[in-house]
C-alpha cells in the first residue's frame, strides 16, 4: 500500500513539474537579439476556415518563429519572409526574442472578412488574443508590401511588449495601453511629420506630466492617440538623445515601474527635468513643422 502511496505521490509531483514547466514557457522572453533571418518553413496542413461566417481557404504553416494561417491567394514564401524579416528587426531592436509557444500569425485578404477589429476597419492588424495576430484586407496583387510590412512590425512589436509586460497593456491603466501603441508606432517608423499632422492643439504640447494626469481617455478615442502621438515623441528623444541601451532599459523598466519611475531609474534624471528638455525638443521641432506648413 505505501508503495502504491509513493507512486502516486511521484506521479503527481511529475505532473505539476511538467505543468509548471508548460505555463511558465508560456510567458517566456530571452534578452537576446536574433543572429540572422531563417526563411525556412513547412505547410503542416490545407484547410478550409470558417472565422465570423466568411468561408476561407487556407495554408496552415510553421515558420522558426510563427505559426501561420495563410489565404491561398498569396506566396507562402512571400509571407513567411515578411513575417521573419519583421520579426528580426523588432527583435534587434528591442535587444530580445520570444521563447515558446510560437505565436500565430493569420492573413486574409478577403474584403468582406471584417472580424471584431476595432472601429470594423477592412484593412488592417490587431491582436485578437494574446499571442494571436490577425491582418487581413491586403490585396496581394495591388497591395503595397510597405504598407503591409508596417502593419506586420506594428503587430508584432504588440506581441513583444505584451510578453515583455505580461500583459499590463491589456489589464491595467490607460498609460500601459497608450505606450503600447507608441512603442509599436515608434517600430514600424512612423514619419514625425505624420505625427505633427495628427496631433490637435494650437498652441505648444502639454507636459507629459499633464498627460499622466487626466488627458488620455478610452482607447480608440480621439484624446487617446493625441497621448499616443506624444509618446511617440517621447520614445523617439529618448532613443534619439540617450542611445538604444536607454530605449531598451526604459522599455523593460515598464515590466516593474510606472512611467515617470522608470525615465528615473533608465537616464538617472527626475521626470521633471526629463519633462522640461523633452518639452524643449518637441515643441521646437513642433514649431518648425507649423512654420514650414503654413509657408506651403
Amino acid at each position: 500500500m505505501k508503495k502504491f502511496r509513493f507512486l502516486f505521490i511521484l506521479i503527481f509531483l511529475i505532473i505539476i513539474t511538467i505543468l509548471g514547466i508548460y505555463f511558465n514557457q508560456r510567458r517566456t522572453i530571452i534578452y537576446a537579439p536574433e543572429k540572422e533571418e531563417n526563411y525556412s518553413f513547412k505547410v503542416l496542413k490545407q484547410k478550409i476556415t470558417d472565422l465570423n461566417q466568411d468561408i476561407v481557404n487556407t495554408y496552415l504553416v510553421q515558420s522558426k518563429h510563427f505559426i501561420l494561417q495563410i489565404g491561398r491567394e498569396y506566396s507562402i514564401y512571400l509571407i513567411v519572409k515578411l513575417a521573419e524579416d519583421s520579426y528580426f528587426k523588432v527583435s534587434q531592436d528591442i535587444g530580445c526574442r520570444l521563447g515558446p509557444p510560437r505565436s500565430r500569425l493569420i492573413f486574409i485578404s478577403s474584403p468582406r472578412f471584417l472580424m471584431e477589429a476595432p472601429g470594423g476597419e477592412r484593412t488592417g492588424g490587431f491582436q485578437r488574443k494574446p499571442g494571436e495576430i490577425l491582418m487581413r484586407g491586403f490585396d496581394p496583387k495591388t497591395g503595397s508590401i510597405g504598407t503591409i510590412r508596417h502593419v506586420v512590425v506594428h503587430e508584432i512589436t504588440h506581441l513583444f511588449t505584451d510578453r515583455l509586460w505580461e500583459g499590463k497593456s491589456r489589464k491595467y491603466s490607460t498609460t500601459y495601453r497608450v505606450l503600447d501603441e507608441a512603442f509599436a508606432y515608434e517600430e514600424h517608423g512612423m514619419k514625425e511629420k505624420d505625427i505633427f499632422a495628427s496631433l490637435d492643439t494650437a498652441q505648444q504640447l502639454p507636459s507629459l506630466s499633464e498627460l499622466q494626469e487626466s488627458r488620455c481617455s478610452v482607447i480608440r478615442d480621439k484624446s487617446f492617440y493625441q497621448c499616443v502621438w506624444e509618446y511617440v515623441l517621447m520614445i523617439r528623444f529618448i532613443r534619439e538623445k540617450y542611445g538604444i541601451h536607454a530605449y531598451r532599459g526604459f522599455l523593460y523598466s515598464l515590466k516593474e515601474n510606472g512611467l515617470p519611475l522608470s525615465i528615473e531609474k533608465t537616464l538617472k534624471m527626475t521626470f521633471q527635468e526629463f519633462d522640461k528638455r523633452f518639452l524643449a525638443y518637441v515643441n521646437e521641432k513642433y514649431s518648425k513643422w507649423k512654420e514650414e506648413t503654413r509657408k506651403t
